[in-house]
């Protein structure tokens, strides 16, 4: 299966993968046990980015949507919509609680 994006956690203590089949994976590392694996779109994913507490992960789609999720949790905290093209990045600040998103419109 097609990995469309990838990141990890700041601790290196997980990885975040997401594929075409919009299915998006966390494994715990060293040792690369699967954690949990959920949608976070209805298509695939394009971005994925940790936050520096390792608490909050970005994900940017191509249902046009980018959405913050409590990684421990799995649950979505925020969803921002209104892009006219794809989003095609995601980068949180090192230092503070605001994400930026970069996309072609």
């Amino acid at each position: 299966e097609a990995v469309t994006t990838c990141c990890l956690a700041p601790d290196a203590a997980a990885a975040f993968v997401a594929s075409r089949s919009a299915a998006c994976r966390m494994f715990e590392l060293p040792a690369g046990a699967l954690a949990r694996t959920w949608r976070p779109h209805a298509g695939p994913t394009l971005a994925l980015q940790v936050d520096a507490s390792g608490t909050l992960l970005a994900s940017a789609g191509a249902d046009r949507l980018v959405k913050v999720w409590d990684v421990e949790a799995g649950y979505v905290t925020h969803v921002f919509r209104g892009h006219a093209a794809l989003p095609l990045s995601v980068a949180w600040h090192p230092e503070a609680a605001a994400l930026r998103l970069a996309s072609s419109d």
